[in-house]
This record gives C-alpha cells, sequence and structure tokens, in this order.
C-alpha cells in the first residue's frame, strides 16, 4: 500500500512544519565545512589590476574575480567569515566577507607586509620592522618593534606570533625566524641566517614556511624538528593549511603561470593543483557550514516519514486520505 502521489503534492507550510516536528527522533544531520582556497593575484604590480580568486579543494575554478580593482595585495588571511587583505603599495587592509562584499578597514600605513588574526586582535606588520596591533574593527590598540630590519611575513599560533624576515648580524641583514608572544615579549630565535624565509602559516602545533636556498622550499616546524616537504620550487611566495595539506603559491618563473601546489603526507606533492595564475602572492582556505548532500537526502527522507505519520494521525482523527 502507498500514498499516491496526488495526497502529497502540493505540500502547504504546515504539512511540512508537521512532518518534520513528527520525524523521528533518530534522524541527526552531518554538516560539511564548504572550503574555498582563495588566491591574492598581484596582477603585475598594476594599480587596480591585483583580483581575488577562488577554487575549490581539488583545484577546480569556484569564482573568478571574487574581487577585483586591488592595488599589489600582498598578504590575504581568513578569519571566521572575514577575509583581511594587505596592500603594500596601497598602504592599506581590506576587509570583505567571502562573497567580496567589503572595502578598506585601515589606510594610511606605512608600507604594511603581512597580517595575521588572533580573536579579536589583527596585526599588522611594517617593512621597518614594526608590527603593529588592531582589533578587527580597525581601532589601533598598540605597536612593538621586532628589531627585525625588513619583515616579509608573520602569523599566529597559539599565543606566539611568529615573525619571517631579515635582521642585521652586525655584519649584513641576514634571513631569521622568530616567535614573540602575542603581547610582544622577548623574542624567541628559531632559524637565523637563512635566506628567503616567508609565507607563514599556522595549524594546531605546526609552523609552515618557505626559504629560498636552491630554489625554494616548503617546510614544516613541529616545535622541535624541521622537515623538508618540497625544494627546487621557482619563487615560491606563501603557504596555507587546510587538515593534514599544506597549500603553497609560487610564480614559476613568469608573471601568467603562476601555481598552486599542495603536499599532504597521504596525497604526496601536487605542483600543478592550480595553473595559469597571475602572480599569485598570498593564498588562504576559508568557507562556510553547509549541510552534506548525503544530509538533503536524510532531511527529506525524514519529512516524507514524518508526513505519513502526521497524515496517519490525521486519518485516526477523521481526516481523509487518498490511498491506492
Amino acid at each position: 500500500m502507498k500514498m499516491s502521489l496526488s495526497s502529497l503534492i502540493p505540500l502547504r507550510p504546515v504539512h511540512v512544519r508537521a512532518a518534520l516536528i513528527a520525524a523521528p527522533a533518530f534522524f541527526f544531520f552531518s554538516i560539511a565545512s564548504a572550503q574555498s582556497i582563495f588566491v591574492a593575484n598581484w596582477g603585475n604590480g598594476t594599480n587596480g589590476a591585483g583580483s581575488i580568486n577562488t577554487f575549490n579543494l581539488n583545484g577546480s575554478v569556484a569564482t573568478t574575480g571574487l574581487i577585483t580593482g586591488l592595488t599589489q595585495p600582498s598578504q590575504i588571511e581568513i578569519s571566521g567569515n572575514d577575509l583581511y587583505v594587505v596592500s603594500v603599495s596601497g598602504n592599506s587592509v581590506g576587509k570583505y566577507d567571502l562573497t567580496g562584499a567589503g572595502g578598506n578597514l585601515l589606510t594610511g600605513l606605512t608600507s604594511p607586509t603581512s597580517l595575521a588574526v588572533s580573536g579579536g586582535n589583527l596585526f599588522v606588520s611594517s617593512a621597518n620592522g614594526t608590527i603593529s596591533r588592531y582589533n578587527t574593527a580597525g581601532t589601533f590598540l598598540d605597536s612593538f618593534s621586532t628589531g627585525f630590519t625588513y619583515i616579509s611575513s608573520i602569523t599566529v599560533g597559539g599565543s606566539s606570533l611568529y615573525v619571517a624576515g631579515t635582521k642585521f648580524d652586525g655584519m649584513s641583514n641576514a634571513g631569521q625566524l622568530s616567535s614573540f608572544s602575542t603581547s610582544g615579549g622577548s623574542e624567541v630565535s628559531i632559524l637565523d641566517h637563512v635566506v628567503g624565509v616567508q609565507g607563514l602559516s599556522f595549524s594546531g602545533s605546526t609552523l609552515s614556511y618557505l626559504t629560498q636556498p636552491a630554489g625554494y622550499s616548503v617546510w614544516s616546524f613541529d616545535g622541535s624538528s624541521h622537515v623538508s616537504h618540497a625544494s627546487g620550487i621557482n619563487g615560491a611566495i606563501d603557504t596555507t593549511f587546510y587538515g593534514d595539506t599544506i597549500y603553497f603559491t609560487y610564480l614559476n618563473g613568469n608573471t601568467v603561470d603562476g601555481r598552486l601546489g599542495s603536499y599532504s603526507a597521504a596525497d604526496g606533492l601536487n605542483l600543478s593543483l592550480v595553473s595559469g595564475l597571475n602572480e599569485p602572492y598570498s593564498v588562504a582556505i576559508g568557507g562556510s557550514a553547509i549541510p552534506e548532500p548525503s544530509t538533503y537526502a536524510a532531511m527529506a527522507g525524514a519529512a516524507a516519514l514524518g508526513l505519513a505519520m502526521w497524515r496517519r494521525r490525521q486519518q485516526k482523527n477523521g481526516a481523509r486520505v487518498t490511498m491506492v
């Protein structure tokens, strides 16, 4: 015995509500995170030619021109539903939602190079070695000098603020990777005299970074040991984590065929997850929670079963349901 389609269609809102209320309590719906890879394109250094595009985790295009008209976007960072963009020559930091809506948050800065977000704090580094702290609404809080002669990248992990760039060692400027507390504090040296250290990101208890000798290399540091995952990469610039995977951008020797690569212990090294990028200077991953496809099926099944139970109750109370 089954219900005819004519007894189910059309469904009025009251029917749907009743069906969901009547549905058994053993239906639980899982939520998946719809993550996208955000890539900032430098735009050949031309004012207004910079942009941000998004890609799916498998490298397929999600959105072309999510944000356009940017001036040399050198660093992007995602915190929750907020996307922050550093414009080094525009001397500004923009704040957008993940649909691309937004605009400048901070202006009139002095050569900002990188940023990091932790809780309600926004850290912005300047080329001169200073790090300033703002709240995420853009109000200045404080600043401190790192002693670096140039900062290429910063990131936050726990209560530590990691800084990459160069320091004067008494004879010359040398590559340096250090950590500070997020309130400033004393410096802890992690690496010194390493050329081209940059592209910091942090996940769990692991820091990833890039170094330049013999072509750029992708490294991770767990607090005790440094592990190389790829080497000889032509013009690597930035890294980010998603789960156990490190994603990294690199120029590949020209301005019109930059690449997005990835590395994980499970899948190994992929140097061409995305190709044909226009100077991909930064990468970040973020997104929103949505029901998994299987969840939609479960929801539909629960609603149908709940509707059947509701109609059966109505029938017992004298309501008429057409049966075939």
